[in-house]
Protein backbone atom coordinates (compact mmCIF):
# COMPACT_ATOMS: atom_id res chain seq x y z
CA UNK A 1 0.00 0.00 0.00
CA UNK A 2 1.44 3.89 -1.03
CA UNK A 3 2.00 5.78 2.02
CA UNK A 4 -0.08 8.99 3.26
CA UNK A 5 3.06 10.89 3.17
CA UNK A 6 6.50 10.88 2.73
CA UNK A 7 10.04 12.65 4.11
CA UNK A 8 12.05 15.13 2.30
CA UNK A 9 14.86 17.43 3.60
CA UNK A 10 14.68 20.94 3.29
CA UNK A 11 15.88 24.46 4.02
CA UNK A 12 13.89 25.68 7.04
CA UNK A 13 14.73 29.67 8.13
CA UNK A 14 13.96 30.64 11.39
CA UNK A 15 15.39 33.03 14.33
CA UNK A 16 18.66 30.46 13.62
CA UNK A 17 19.19 31.05 10.21
CA UNK A 18 18.74 28.39 7.79
CA UNK A 19 18.95 24.94 8.91
CA UNK A 20 18.57 22.22 6.82
CA UNK A 21 16.12 19.54 8.30
CA UNK A 22 13.43 16.47 7.35
CA UNK A 23 9.60 17.40 6.35
CA UNK A 24 6.85 15.26 5.77
CA UNK A 25 4.76 15.81 3.12
CA UNK A 26 1.77 14.96 2.15
CA UNK A 27 1.15 12.21 -0.82
CA UNK A 28 -1.39 12.82 -4.00
CA UNK A 29 -1.77 9.55 -6.13
CA UNK A 30 -4.97 8.94 -8.52
CA UNK A 31 -7.70 6.65 -8.07
CA UNK A 32 -9.36 5.89 -11.47
CA UNK A 33 -13.05 5.91 -10.74
CA UNK A 34 -14.73 3.28 -12.56
CA UNK A 35 -18.52 3.28 -12.64
CA UNK A 36 -20.83 0.27 -13.87
CA UNK A 37 -18.16 -0.23 -16.59
CA UNK A 38 -17.67 3.12 -17.44
CA UNK A 39 -14.44 5.55 -16.37
CA UNK A 40 -15.97 8.20 -14.65
CA UNK A 41 -13.39 10.37 -13.02
CA UNK A 42 -9.56 10.94 -12.08
CA UNK A 43 -9.86 11.97 -8.61
CA UNK A 44 -6.49 12.87 -7.38
CA UNK A 45 -6.32 12.00 -3.24
CA UNK A 46 -4.32 11.05 -0.38
CA UNK A 47 -3.85 7.10 -0.17
CA UNK A 48 -5.68 5.19 1.92
CA UNK A 49 -9.66 4.35 1.96
CA UNK A 50 -9.80 4.23 -1.64
CA UNK A 51 -13.11 2.07 -1.62
CA UNK A 52 -14.89 4.62 0.94
CA UNK A 53 -13.35 7.31 -1.05
CA UNK A 54 -15.32 5.85 -4.51
CA UNK A 55 -18.00 4.83 -2.68
CA UNK A 56 -18.98 8.43 -1.07
CA UNK A 57 -18.31 9.93 -4.37
CA UNK A 58 -20.39 8.38 -6.56
CA UNK A 59 -22.93 8.70 -3.43
CA UNK A 60 -22.09 12.46 -2.99
CA UNK A 61 -22.52 13.25 -6.40
CA UNK A 62 -26.03 11.81 -6.34
CA UNK A 63 -24.96 8.75 -8.77
CA UNK A 64 -26.26 6.81 -6.09
CA UNK A 65 -29.00 7.03 -3.04
CA UNK A 66 -28.13 6.85 0.30
CA UNK A 67 -31.31 5.28 1.66
CA UNK A 68 -30.08 2.47 -0.91
CA UNK A 69 -28.40 -0.58 0.48
CA UNK A 70 -24.46 0.54 0.15
CA UNK A 71 -22.53 -0.30 -3.22
CA UNK A 72 -19.90 -3.23 -4.32
CA UNK A 73 -16.86 -1.32 -4.42
CA UNK A 74 -13.82 -3.50 -5.60
CA UNK A 75 -10.11 -1.54 -5.31
CA UNK A 76 -7.34 -2.69 -7.72
CA UNK A 77 -4.61 -1.18 -6.33
CA UNK A 78 -1.70 -2.38 -9.02
CA UNK A 79 -4.16 -0.10 -11.43
CA UNK A 80 -5.11 2.21 -8.99
CA UNK A 81 -8.80 1.24 -10.19
CA UNK A 82 -11.80 1.80 -7.85
CA UNK A 83 -14.72 -0.32 -9.36
CA UNK A 84 -18.59 0.65 -8.15
CA UNK A 85 -21.44 -1.16 -9.50
CA UNK A 86 -24.65 0.66 -10.04
CA UNK A 87 -23.75 3.49 -10.52
CA UNK A 88 -25.04 5.90 -12.47
CA UNK A 89 -23.01 9.00 -13.61
CA UNK A 90 -25.11 11.73 -14.87
CA UNK A 91 -24.04 13.91 -17.58
CA UNK A 92 -24.32 17.10 -15.77
CA UNK A 93 -21.40 16.23 -13.41
CA UNK A 94 -19.35 17.38 -15.97
CA UNK A 95 -20.91 20.50 -16.99
CA UNK A 96 -19.79 22.51 -13.60
CA UNK A 97 -16.53 22.40 -11.78
CA UNK A 98 -16.44 23.70 -8.30
CA UNK A 99 -14.41 26.14 -6.90
CA UNK A 100 -11.51 23.67 -5.81
CA UNK A 101 -11.85 22.45 -9.40
CA UNK A 102 -13.88 19.23 -8.67
CA UNK A 103 -16.77 18.26 -10.41
CA UNK A 104 -20.00 19.52 -8.55
CA UNK A 105 -22.50 17.09 -9.53
CA UNK A 106 -26.11 17.81 -10.45
CA UNK A 107 -27.34 21.57 -8.22
CA UNK A 108 -30.27 19.62 -7.08
CA UNK A 109 -30.06 17.46 -3.51
CA UNK A 110 -32.63 16.25 -1.16
CA UNK A 111 -34.11 18.59 1.09
CA UNK A 112 -32.94 17.87 4.69
CA UNK A 113 -36.40 16.00 6.82
CA UNK A 114 -37.62 18.86 9.23
CA UNK A 115 -37.85 17.58 13.30
CA UNK A 116 -34.52 17.52 13.63
CA UNK A 117 -32.69 18.83 16.62
CA UNK A 118 -29.47 19.24 18.13
CA UNK A 119 -28.25 20.80 21.48
CA UNK A 120 -26.55 24.08 20.65
CA UNK A 121 -23.39 23.67 22.84
CA UNK A 122 -23.13 20.31 20.67
CA UNK A 123 -22.98 22.12 17.93
CA UNK A 124 -20.55 23.99 18.69
CA UNK A 125 -18.09 21.71 19.88
CA UNK A 126 -18.25 19.25 16.71
CA UNK A 127 -14.82 20.98 15.16
CA UNK A 128 -12.94 20.87 18.57
CA UNK A 129 -14.29 16.89 18.82
CA UNK A 130 -13.08 16.09 15.18
CA UNK A 131 -9.24 18.17 15.75
CA UNK A 132 -8.52 15.93 18.06
CA UNK A 133 -8.36 12.59 15.61
CA UNK A 134 -6.42 14.00 12.91
CA UNK A 135 -3.11 12.03 12.76
CA UNK A 136 -2.46 12.85 9.28
CA UNK A 137 -2.83 16.61 9.88
CA UNK A 138 -0.51 16.35 12.60
CA UNK A 139 2.58 14.38 11.14
CA UNK A 140 2.47 17.23 7.89
CA UNK A 141 -0.07 19.99 8.67
CA UNK A 142 -1.37 19.57 4.49
CA UNK A 143 -4.38 17.59 5.83
CA UNK A 144 -7.93 18.65 5.59
CA UNK A 145 -10.39 16.80 7.92
CA UNK A 146 -13.84 16.01 7.84
CA UNK A 147 -15.65 14.28 11.27
CA UNK A 148 -19.45 12.77 10.86
CA UNK A 149 -21.27 12.85 14.15
CA UNK A 150 -24.82 11.42 15.62
CA UNK A 151 -27.48 13.99 17.18
CA UNK A 152 -26.01 13.47 20.34
CA UNK A 153 -22.35 14.50 19.36
CA UNK A 154 -21.18 10.98 19.14
CA UNK A 155 -18.57 11.26 16.82
CA UNK A 156 -19.10 7.99 14.47
CA UNK A 157 -15.83 8.49 12.26
CA UNK A 158 -13.01 11.18 10.95
CA UNK A 159 -11.18 11.24 7.48
CA UNK A 160 -8.43 12.94 6.26
CA UNK A 161 -7.14 13.71 2.82
CA UNK A 162 -5.12 16.88 0.94
CA UNK A 163 -8.79 17.24 -0.54
CA UNK A 164 -11.79 19.04 1.44
CA UNK A 165 -13.66 16.91 -1.06
CA UNK A 166 -12.17 13.64 -0.86
CA UNK A 167 -12.30 13.99 3.30
CA UNK A 168 -15.80 14.09 2.97
CA UNK A 169 -16.41 11.66 0.51
CA UNK A 170 -14.15 8.89 2.85
CA UNK A 171 -16.10 9.47 6.27
CA UNK A 172 -19.34 8.82 3.80
CA UNK A 173 -18.05 6.34 2.10
CA UNK A 174 -16.73 4.97 5.44
CA UNK A 175 -19.86 4.75 7.15
CA UNK A 176 -22.29 3.72 4.31
CA UNK A 177 -20.09 0.80 3.02
CA UNK A 178 -20.53 -0.56 7.20
CA UNK A 179 -24.34 0.56 6.98
CA UNK A 180 -24.30 3.18 9.21
CA UNK A 181 -24.70 6.41 7.47
CA UNK A 182 -27.98 6.30 8.80
CA UNK A 183 -26.71 7.42 11.81
CA UNK A 184 -24.83 10.60 10.71
CA UNK A 185 -26.36 14.01 10.96
CA UNK A 186 -24.08 16.10 11.71
CA UNK A 187 -20.48 17.15 10.02
CA UNK A 188 -17.26 19.11 10.94
CA UNK A 189 -15.31 20.23 9.04
CA UNK A 190 -11.89 21.61 8.96
CA UNK A 191 -11.51 23.55 6.21
CA UNK A 192 -13.54 26.24 4.33
CA UNK A 193 -17.39 25.30 3.60
CA UNK A 194 -18.69 25.88 -0.22
CA UNK A 195 -21.31 25.14 -2.75
CA UNK A 196 -19.45 21.65 -3.23
CA UNK A 197 -19.38 20.69 0.55
CA UNK A 198 -23.01 21.71 1.22
CA UNK A 199 -24.57 19.73 -1.94
CA UNK A 200 -22.40 16.79 -0.74
CA UNK A 201 -23.68 17.11 2.74
CA UNK A 202 -27.16 17.17 1.78
CA UNK A 203 -27.30 13.92 -0.62
CA UNK A 204 -25.70 12.21 2.63
CA UNK A 205 -28.43 13.46 4.67
CA UNK A 206 -26.33 15.55 7.15
CA UNK A 207 -28.48 18.41 8.35
CA UNK A 208 -25.98 19.88 11.00
CA UNK A 209 -22.94 21.67 9.40
CA UNK A 210 -19.88 23.36 11.26
CA UNK A 211 -17.11 24.68 10.28
CA UNK A 212 -13.60 26.21 11.52
CA UNK A 213 -13.97 29.44 8.84
CA UNK A 214 -16.61 31.12 6.99
CA UNK A 215 -18.81 29.76 4.73
CA UNK A 216 -19.10 30.76 0.68
CA UNK A 217 -22.79 33.03 0.21
CA UNK A 218 -23.50 30.52 -2.51
CA UNK A 219 -23.03 27.59 0.34
CA UNK A 220 -25.50 29.66 3.11
CA UNK A 221 -27.97 30.41 0.39
CA UNK A 222 -27.61 26.20 -0.77
CA UNK A 223 -28.02 25.24 3.24
CA UNK A 224 -30.93 27.87 3.39
CA UNK A 225 -33.04 26.53 0.78
CA UNK A 226 -32.19 22.58 1.91
CA UNK A 227 -33.03 23.21 5.39
CA UNK A 228 -29.89 22.60 6.81
CA UNK A 229 -28.08 24.36 9.71
CA UNK A 230 -24.76 26.11 9.15
CA UNK A 231 -22.22 27.40 11.41
CA UNK A 232 -18.66 29.15 10.96
CA UNK A 233 -15.80 29.88 12.75
CA UNK A 234 -16.64 27.49 15.44
CA UNK A 235 -14.02 27.41 17.98
CA UNK A 236 -14.25 27.42 21.87
CA UNK A 237 -17.80 26.63 22.10
CA UNK A 238 -18.56 29.86 20.00
CA UNK A 239 -19.79 30.09 16.30
CA UNK A 240 -21.56 31.98 13.63
CA UNK A 241 -24.95 30.14 12.68
CA UNK A 242 -26.01 31.28 8.99
CA UNK A 243 -29.26 29.01 8.43
CA UNK A 244 -31.61 27.46 10.18
CA UNK A 245 -31.11 28.06 13.96
CA UNK A 246 -34.54 26.69 14.92
CA UNK A 247 -32.99 22.97 14.24
CA UNK A 248 -30.95 24.23 17.36
CA UNK A 249 -31.91 23.45 21.11
CA UNK A 250 -30.78 25.97 24.05
CA UNK A 251 -30.90 24.19 27.26
CA UNK A 252 -33.22 21.78 26.02
CA UNK A 253 -35.57 24.68 24.59
CA UNK A 254 -35.66 26.32 21.21
CA UNK A 255 -33.26 28.35 20.61
CA UNK A 256 -35.08 30.66 18.72
CA UNK A 257 -38.72 30.45 17.19
CA UNK A 258 -39.03 29.20 13.71
CA UNK A 259 -40.46 31.55 11.37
Amino acid sequence: MKKAFSAFRIWRLGDHGPQQVTDRLVEEEPVNLIADGIKAEVLMATPGLERELAAGFCLTMGWLDSSSPACEVKWRADAREAIVHRAKPGKSTVAVKATGGGPLGPRQAVKAESGRLMEVETFTRLTEAMSQTQPLFEATGATHAVGLFDLKGELLVVAEDAGRHNALDKAVGSLWLENRLYAAKAAAFSGRMSLEMVLKSARAGLVFLAGVSAPTAAAVRAANDLGLTLGGFARKGKMNIYTHAENLLYQAKPFVKSD
